[in-house]
């Protein structure tokens, strides 16, 4: 499937942006198939370990101990926007809240769709 991919160059006054579209594959065996299982792994794996550190950064922020981080980490599972795109920001936005907070705002709009 091809997607719109929008490029703005380096900051300066008269940056230029530009849209183009690219065939990634319209799903994992596609894409194998077009790149490779080694450049999907690398890819994957390098996407994913970024979103990990987003999550482990907010935590460090939030002053949590290294045995809470990696008790967040162990259950931890990298968001996907497929679905409902609003769902998949929020997941984001959680992941980056400490458990306390993550917690404390899943028991608000718990107790008030009860």
């Amino acid at each position: 499937m091809e997607q719109t991919v929008k490029v703005k160059e380096a900051k300066s006054d008269k940056a230029r942006k530009i849209k183009v579209l690219y065939d990634f594959g319209d799903n994992l065996d596609e894409m194998v198939q077009k790149f490779g299982d080694e450049t999907v792994h690398i890819a994957a794996l390098e996407t994913i370990k970024g979103d990990l550190r987003k999550m482990v950064r907010a935590r460090l922020k939030a002053n949590e101990t290294d045995d809470q981080i990696q008790s967040a980490v162990e259950v931890w599972l990298p968001s996907t926007i497929s679905g409902d795109p609003k769902v998949a920001r929020i997941h984001k936005l959680l992941d980056q809240l400490s458990g306390e907070q993550q917690t404390e705002i899943l028991n608000r709009y718990h107790s008030d769709n009860a």
